[in-house]
């Protein structure tokens, strides 16, 4: 695995970054054969965890680099597969505590798979631990399952506290974090809280 496939003049993806493209990239030790068609893009900007981009809530987050955010539209979550499972070389153990960020992975993957009490224990625990996000769109999958859970106030609460780190940029990806919610919740109370959480964003 690599997580690198170069943009620059003369690398791997130096015509662009439309669909359907097929790409090598040689690292010497190896060549890596892709397709623009198979990617999932991720953010790693410390001392936020790393983060896999939701391209349905994110097509516009301006917080990603501007050559990231070209990759947005191309990204397909369909390739995580949760069933597989990771075993680390012998001597990579014991694995470090990671603290929030470990909390965080588990809880994004577990709302890839709408496994909202999963999550909102997540949330509950590393508040004992006093754990808190490090970046405003680590609140995403907590705000969707305490939403999906019909816990309303708790999944405005943190939309406030995500919104207030930099209200012009987390708006467009919490906005439409916000039309997701409605265009899945079987909650009859569900539109008025939308229409609350909208107005509290002032999304367009």
């Amino acid at each position: 695995y690599f997580a690198s496939v170069r943009t620059q003049a003369g690398r791997a993806l130096d015509n662009g970054l439309d669909g359907g493209l097929d790409f090598s990239q040689n690292y010497l030790a190896t060549t890596f054969n892709g397709n623009t068609d198979h990617m999932l893009a991720v953010v790693y900007a410390p001392p936020a965890c790393v983060r896999v981009i939701d391209p349905e809530i994110e097509s516009q987050n301006r917080m990603l680099p501007p050559d990231l955010r070209d990759v947005v539209p191309l990204t397909d979550l369909k390739f995580i597969d949760p069933s597989n499972t990771t075993t680390m070389p012998p001597y990579e153990n014991p694995q470090p505590n990671l603290g929030w960020c470990d909390l965080f992975e588990q809880a994004d993957l577990l709302r890839s798979q709408t496994k909202w009490n999963a999550v909102m224990e997540i949330w509950e625990n590393a508040a004992l631990a006093g754990y808190k996000p490090k970046d405003a769109m680590e609140y995403t999958p907590f705000i969707e399952a305490f939403a999906m859970s019909s816990n309303w106030d708790k999944a405005l609460e943190l939309t406030s506290q995500s919104y207030k780190i930099s209200k012009e940029y987390t708006r467009q990806p919490l906005c439409s974090l916000w039309n997701r919610i409605s265009n899945h919740s079987s909650d009859p109370d569900s539109q008025t809280n939308v229409t609350n959480a909208r107005k509290t964003l002032m999304c367009p």
